[in-house]
């Protein structure tokens, strides 16, 4: 059939590679970001989950891993009773962007400006009013699917009071606001089912 000379053809894996790969899955949890790198592509999979060959990162992913580090610190701050300023939850992002981060000059420049920009505004409409009880940060979870073990974690939890059985389940994301039709079916709905 013509479809199949479209596929790239199937990894030939020495028998020393087939060892290290069940050594290697021995141990290993099935993620959803693992999850969606096998559905689009299974070499992405071997190479980013089970290789773990590093990556470079693009600016969105890093301006959102550094909100992200940045909103943990917070988190974490309102369960120990003092939450971080504005200024404090600012100095997280820089921090982040700063010490754990490879970038040029002119990317962090970017990056700091971007977050001096978004920042103030999120952290007055989101946090300085109303603070939440947050009973857990980057809430660990596992599980088994059949055989296969599952983890993730949960960003945030919260809850209407200490004693409270109703809570809010936080995912922080920093892209635009997505509606209901453009995450079902998509990346976004299978992490919210895993």
């Amino acid at each position: 059939k013509i479809s199949t000379l479209l596929l790239a053809p199937a990894i030939d894996l020495d028998e020393e590679m087939k060892a290290f790969l069940r050594e290697r899955l021995k141990d290993f949890s099935l993620s959803v970001t693992a999850l969606n790198h096998f559905l689009k592509d299974p070499k992405i999979f071997l190479e980013n989950d089970l290789l773990q060959t590093p990556q470079v990162k693009s600016s969105a992913l890093v301006y959102g891993n550094a909100v992200h580090a940045a909103l943990r610190k917070w988190g974490l701050s309102v369960q120990d009773g003092l939450p971080l300023s504005l200024d404090q939850f600012i100095a997280e992002f820089d921090n982040y962007l700063v010490d754990r981060e490879i970038l040029t000059d002119a990317e962090r420049a970017n990056l700091l400006a971007q977050g001096k920009e978004d920042l103030p505004r999120y952290y007055d409409e989101r946090l300085k009013e109303g603070i939440p009880y947050v009973h857990k940060v980057e809430y660990p979870l596992s599980a088994n699917f059949d055989d296969i073990p599952l983890k993730g974690k949960i960003d945030r939890i919260d809850l209407e009071n200490p004693n409270s059985a109703n809570a809010t389940i936080i995912d922080f994301k920093t892209g635009a606001p997505k509606t209901e039709s453009e995450i079902r079916g998509g990346d976004y709905h299978r992490q919210l089912v895993f």
